[in-house]
């Protein structure tokens, strides 16, 4: 039964080292994230933003000749 032995030595070798592999990357992870946290708060906030102009279109189309202009009628008055 030497080899039973060593089978299950191995298995509880194997399965101490993942234990621990898996709490020194949890701690690391945690450290990593404190530091990127860190940085972050500490980095410079940013400007205040101007008031924002209201946006004139690039392009005005005029109204055509007789037609209704934005929804409304135009009243005509004739001078004769």
């Amino acid at each position: 039964m030497p080899l039973l032995r060593t089978v299950g030595r191995t298995a509880v070798i194997a399965g101490t080292a993942s234990a621990v592999g898996g709490r020194v990357q949890h701690r690391q992870n945690e450290k990593w994230a404190a530091q990127e946290q860190q940085q972050y708060a500490q980095q410079a906030p940013p400007p205040p933003a101007a008031e924002e102009q209201p946006r004139r279109p690039a392009f005005e189309p005029k109204p055509a000749a007789g037609l209704a202009w934005e929804g409304g009628s135009q009243s005509r008055t004739d001078a004769s």
